[in-house]
């Protein structure tokens, strides 16, 4: 199963309006967010939407100090 993920932008985006302006994305996902915090959005949804899973992986950007593993562990799935 395939699960199209919102995409991280990084502060030069968000931190430059006029860039924004031409951007695609909606203005609700023009603000700011840490990866964890979006990663932590998206198990949500996919778990609202009933699809089943049971890891997550991540980068640097799930270090332990970032609350990633915590949130996930939160969520029911597996750790990181």
């Amino acid at each position: 199963m395939v699960v199209g993920l919102r995409r991280f932008l990084p502060e030069s985006w968000t931190g430059d309006p006029e860039r924004l302006t031409w951007t695609p994305l909606p203005e609700d996902r023009w603000a700011p967010r840490a990866k964890p915090e979006i990663t932590l959005e998206e198990i949500d949804g996919i778990r609202a939407a009933g699809v089943p899973f049971g890891c997550v992986l991540a980068d640097a950007a799930g270090a332990p100090s970032t609350g990633l593993p915590l949130g996930v562990a939160a969520s029911g799935c597996a750790g990181l």
